[in-house]
Formats: C-alpha cells, structure tokens, sequence
C-alpha cells in the first residue's frame, strides 16, 4: 500500500501543470508517527472524532452487558491463555498500537491518498466520495465472511464504515493524510480494546492476537 502511494506521489510530479493541486509528500516517518505526534492529535478534526466514535463504540459494548467481561469475572484470556487482567490489557493494548498503526498507514494511503486523491481529479470529488464509502467497506467484507459473521452483522458493519469513510475523507481533505492515519488508527484500537475489555474475560473468545496483516502496511 505504501509503495503505491510513493508512486502515485512520483506520477504527479511527472504529470502536465494544473492538473493536479498541493499533494503532500511524506516518508514512512511522517506516516507511521503520525498517531503518537502531539501536533496531529491536538488537532481539533482530528481529537473530537476520535473522542466522539471512542464514546460510541464503548456505549454499544455496554448494551451488550458485562457478563463477559475481564472486570466482571476478573480474568482475562487471550484465546485459551489465561492473564491477569492488567497484563491482558496491556498486551492487546500494545499489541493493537503496532498493528493498528500499520493499519491506519497502509489503507489511509491507499484509500485516500491514492485512489480517493485520482478520483477527486479524474471524476469530480461527489463521485469519489461515494465510490470510496463504497469501495473501502466492501474490501473489508471477505475478512468478515471468513470469521464466521453473520449477514445482518456484516451488512451493520459495512454501513458503519461507510459512514466513518466520509468523515475520514473530511479529515483527509481538511487536515492531510496525517491527520487521517491517526483518527483511523485510534478508532481501531478503542474498538478492538473494548471488544477485548468486554468479552475477553472467558475461555474461547476471539482474543488470540491472530490478527490478519495481509491488508495492513
């Protein structure tokens, strides 16, 4: 993912003047930090809807009860691998930082700093908007489709990425790629350290950290 976008970045330089406005150019640096610098997170389009989908996603975990979760029965597993719940947290915790950082860099870049940048130029921003809010959630659907989803919970989640798609372009359009990483970076791991905090207090739960890279960096 990172490699097309440095080509895409080479392909408009080479390209005619005019056609293609301010793009930004940045290395691995700027991109896999962008989540932890200060500068990008105090940012306002950047804090609020990491705060306000951070809410969301806890508010839905609650509706599921508590029943399973590490602070009610006061254990925590990984899988079938029992820790305490300090050491737990703090694994997936630390884990999902690495992994959701490579995450947020690869599809930012792709998603928005590429194939969202062309359309923009190609089609006109309304219909590249669309087609991203309909192209990001549908890549992600196989992966559902594999860990045994169900198709109403398949068809909730892609409508929820579509949704966080167009704030993420808002994000992209208005502050840069940075900006985009980190929000799409944070999101993910309040989702998945939450999921981990609610459900990962029995055996058998999903929490093994057999995480699939192949879309990550």
């Amino acid at each position: 993912m990172w490699l097309e976008y440095k080509g895409y970045e080479k392909a408009r330089t080479m390209a005619a003047p005019g056609i293609y406005k301010d793009y930004e150019t940045l290395s691995i640096k700027d991109v896999v930090t962008a989540p932890f610098n200060p500068k990008i997170l105090s940012q306002k389009s950047v804090w609020i809807p990491i705060l306000g989908i951070g809410s969301a996603i806890i508010a839905l975990d609650c509706l599921n009860g508590f029943d399973k979760s590490v602070f009610a029965t006061g254990e925590s597993y990984l899988g079938n691998y029992k820790l305490p719940v300090a050491a737990g947290l703090a694994t997936v915790l630390a884990f999902s930082c690495v992994n959701f950082t490579l995450t947020g860099a690869g599809e930012e870049a792709l998603f928005r700093g590429t194939g969202y940048e062309e359309m923009k130029v190609s089609f006109g921003t309304i219909p590249a908007k669309l087609v991203d809010a309909v192209l990001f959630p549908c890549v992600h659907i196989p992966q559902q489709i594999i860990a045994g989803s169900n198709w109403s919970s398949i068809l909730f989640t892609t409508l929820e990425q579509s949704a966080i798609t167009f704030l993420l372009q808002w994000i992209y359009d208005y502050s840069g790629l940075q900006s985009s990483i980190a929000t799409h970076m944070w999101i993910d791991v309040i989702s998945y350290v939450c999921a981990f905090a609610f459900f990962g207090g029995v055996e058998n739960n999903d929490f093994s950290l057999n995480i699939n890279f192949s879309m990550k960096f």
